[in-house]
């Protein structure tokens, strides 16, 4: 079982290495901030590409950078979930080929993942060369063998883009998250659609899903939802009742008006198989305020 450490417990020292020379480039553009006076009478052309080209200089590829402070986050997710081994993120260069993780934990089990820091062009989609590099990147996602996949992003924007345009690409094994972690919005999508593989994707455009899941499949996201954020962390921390409020379920999976179904799923009988734990007792009525204390020993 997964231990509980901090992000810098699981860090290497080629890790941190790293994170001291992006510090110190940010320490090196603050200084340079502080020279300078930009304002409206600072319009000597000269003087203004001076001034852009050092700052570009000092930041150097900070795409890289920032890519590789949210391969950090990922791991430190993933140690909270799974049994990792001690691995070096700082090892592999961002943008190199391949998948973004690919780990064998301590039980032979393979967990892979692609992380994405990308700001969605449009408020509502991705931007045409987004899209191909999205879909392509679900694509390896779904031909690569492993128990345990996933698609990370790190803007809620492009989270809720994927939400709403991108799932039939997404196939039950695939986890997308939002990361930090702090949210821990974790969606497993059941989709009953075909998903379009090969040559489909770089000729289909990717239309909204209008269908809605059926009860069933709702009630399992529900169940496996609260099975991953709430139930499996408390056991890793020893914790022997747990009491549930159906309010902060529903808001975290960002639901809406589906109280009668998160209720529903957190008395039944079926959440005590599935997560084996046990419910003790129930307080209040379908709505925000309805709680659940069960037993996970």
């Amino acid at each position: 079982m997964a231990s509980e450490v901090s992000g810098d417990a699981i860090m290497t020292a080629r890790e941190k290495q790293r994170l001291a020379s992006i510090a110190e480039k940010l320490a090196n553009l603050q200084r340079f901030l502080n020279t300078i006076n930009i304002g409206k009478e600072h319009c000597n052309l000269e003087d203004w590409y001076k001034t852009v080209s050092t700052f570009k200089r000092l930041l150097g590829n900070f795409d890289n950078d920032v890519s590789f402070i949210a391969c950090l986050i990922a791991k430190h997710f993933l140690s909270m979930r799974h049994d990792l081994p001690l691995i070096d993120i700082a090892a592999k260069p961002q943008g190199a080929p391949g998948l973004d993780l690919d780990v064998t934990i301590k039980d032979g089990k393979r967990i892979i993942a692609e992380i994405k820091t990308t700001i969605s062009y449009h408020t509502n989609d991705l931007g045409a060369q987004q899209r191909e590099t999205f879909l392509r990147d679900f694509k390896k996602l779904r031909e690569n063998k492993a128990d345990y996949k996933y698609f990370f992003v790190t803007e809620r924007d492009t989270y809720e883009v994927i939400r709403r345009h991108y799932t039939k690409y997404l196939t039950e094994e695939i986890s997308l998250v939002l990361l930090p972690p702090s949210g821990l919005e974790i969606t497993k999508f059941v989709l009953k659609g075909e998903i379009a593989t090969g040559s489909e994707l770089s000729s289909e455009q990717p239309h909204p899903v209008t269908s809605s899941p059926s009860p069933s499949s709702s009630a399992d996201l529900v169940r496996q939802f609260i099975q991953d954020n709430y139930f499996e962390p408390a056991k890793r921390r020893g914790v022997e009742q747990l009491i549930l409020r159906s309010g902060d379920i529903h808001r975290k999976m960002n639901l809406h008006n589906r109280y009668p179904l998160v209720c529903s799923v957190m008395r039944g009988r079926k959440i005590e198989r599935m997560c084996d734990v046990r419910i003790i007792k129930t307080e209040g009525s379908d709505g925000a305020n309805f709680y659940v204390t069960y037993s996970l020993v």
